[in-house]
């Protein structure tokens, strides 16, 4: 019997798709470039820029709308059941988050800055960066709410949260920087632990930790190279891991 996967996260969640494949899962909903800040933030409100906006693809308009809306709880309640393991990355965490005077929020991503929402968008908005004090207290009151959300609907065990480092080298020998990547890996991956030791220490999400030396990006990946385009092998690692986390689970509810 196959099992549903919910994914929600960046590039790293997306790519394990064909992996999971091969121990039957089946895609359920994919849910991106949107901050667990906005998500548990709920609708934002109307920005004075909406009617203009124009992207390049229906994907990329779709996890606009998707954050500035908050549409993750939502999105997940129309496919839920007692099969649904969530599958979860940060990485879309990096730009940081948007908030203005009347409590909106919206992720800093590419598809906003391309929106022109940016432009219009006056009630004093400020950008939170990622890894500061007051970005990291809003994600971890965010992920509180989220854990009590998840949890109320009976899968706040069936959760990983997919724990990388960025990659600052290629496993063809290249060294970052990788064509226009401009975050320095070293950096991030810096930043980051405090979030992954938050996860660990005070959630009862499971943090799917990738083994280092298999945190190298490839010329061969679909996107190109990017230190969070991963080698197969990552992929791979994570499905399995998934799927025999799966395999506990199920055993134990049918004790």
């Amino acid at each position: 019997m196959s099992s549903e996967i919910f994914m929600y996260g960046s590039y790293v969640t997306r790519d394990c798709l064909s992996s999971l494949g091969e121990f039957g899962f089946e895609l359920s909903r994919y849910v991106a470039r949107q901050s667990v800040i906005s998500a548990m933030a709920g609708v934002s409100g109307r920005f004075e820029n909406m009617n203009q906006i124009s992207l390049d693809s229906p994907f990329q308009m779709r996890s606009l709308m998707g954050d500035l809306n908050g549409s993750l709880l939502s999105e997940l309640s129309q496919v839920v059941s007692n099969s649904t393991y969530v599958l979860m990355d940060l990485i879309d965490e990096r730009g940081g988050i948007w908030v203005d005077d009347l409590g909106r929020t919206a992720t800093n991503s590419l598809e906003l800055t391309k929106s022109g929402i940016l432009n219009g968008w006056e009630a004093g908005r400020q950008l939170i960066r990622f890894g500061t004090d007051q970005h990291f207290a809003l994600w971890a009151s965010s992920v509180d709410k989220l854990v009590l959300e998840l949890s109320s609907q009976g899968i706040g065990n069936r959760v990983s949260i997919i724990k990388t480092l960025w990659a600052e080298e290629s496993i063809e020998g290249d060294i970052f920087p990788f064509n226009d990547s401009k975050l320095d890996p070293g950096h991030m991956n810096c930043l980051y632990r405090r979030y992954y030791a938050y996860i660990d220490d005070a959630t009862p999400f499971h943090l799917l930790a990738v083994p280092n030396e298999q945190c190298l990006t490839t010329r061969r990946h679909q996107w190109g190279m990017a230190p969070y385009h991963y080698i197969p092998e990552c992929y791979e690692h994570i499905a399995k891991v998934v799927y025999q986390r799966m395999e506990i689970l199920d055993a134990e509810h049918s004790k």
